[in-house]
């Protein structure tokens, strides 16, 4: 991590528009030569006087210790000043080369509101409890709209709905408590309902800030569907052990299942 001086420069006030004074641009320049200078080996630096560019500062160069390493420090110290780095890997140059840009402005602090994943999650489970209910036994006693609407009849469809719900749930609290292990911003997740098709349009979680580097980004990234397919395993076997097996009728209006290879292959190990 980058130690910085007392006499660092202070924060600019950078118009979202227009062009930059040439205080500005040289404040920009030293804030940043005094945060990257002992990690970081410049090739060249561009500047953008018109903040409608991309980024107010465009540095390309060699980074001298790992991206992980280094990045933490560089954006703290950059958001203390009131700005906001970026950094990628330059085309085609080796693992270590990359691009730097900073941008003018910090990203405020998120306050999510979390009645408002609460709520969607109460509707997402009512959604799919009643799809569940339409998929199950208790959809032949259906008879008018009310009886869609009996609790008996939509808490038929629990299986299906703790089922979908875990799976998904997995899925994105698996991205979330990523994101919170590496220190990066993160909301809840939000469900979406549907009382179509599954139950559920599926979910999401929103990063509240910028990922440190591609290393922590890909662990996010991949948290989500480790988790996922480490419930909808055991859960598919759960699922089949419960199911009867039938022969399949000759009416034209019936739906036949696809097998995947893994689906294939636990419907043998259950059934034989």
């Amino acid at each position: 991590m980058t130690q910085l001086s007392s006499e660092s420069a202070g924060p600019t006030s950078t118009p979202t528009g227009g062009l930059l004074d040439d205080g500005q641009l040289t404040n920009v320049q030293f804030v940043t030569n005094q945060i990257i200078g002992r990690d970081m080996s410049v090739y060249s630096t561009q500047v953008n006087r018109d903040t409608t560019q991309q980024g107010l500062l465009t540095v390309r160069g060699r980074l001298l210790r790992p991206s992980a390493d280094v990045f933490p420090g560089w954006l703290r110290a950059f958001n203390q000043r009131g700005y906001t780095p970026f950094l990628r890997p330059m085309p085609d140059g080796d693992a270590d080369e990359v691009e730097l840009n900073v941008v003018a402005g910090v990203a405020p602090k998120a306050h999510p509101k979390v009645w408002i994943n609460a709520l969607l999650f109460a509707l997402t489970v009512v959604s799919t409890l009643f799809v569940g209910a339409l998929y199950g036994e208790a959809a032949a006693s259906v008879t008018s709209a009310a009886d869609l609407l009996r609790p008996s009849f939509l808490l038929s469809g629990w299986p299906f709905a703790a089922t979908l719900l875990g799976i998904l749930g997995a899925h994105e609290f698996g991205h979330y408590f990523a994101a919170r292990y590496h220190k990066v911003g993160v909301t809840l997740p939000y469900f979406i309902p549907m009382p179509l098709g599954f139950g559920t349009l599926g979910a999401f979680i929103r990063m509240t800030e910028p990922v440190p580097d591609r290393r922590k980004l890909f662990d996010i990234g991949v948290a989500g569907p480790i988790a996922g397919l480490i419930l909808a395993v055991p859960l598919l076997f759960v699922g089949l052990s419960t199911s009867p097996m039938l022969v399949p009728p000759s009416s034209p209006g019936a739906m036949l299942e696809g097998n995947s290879i893994l689906y294939y292959t636990a419907k043998f190990l259950v059934f034989g």
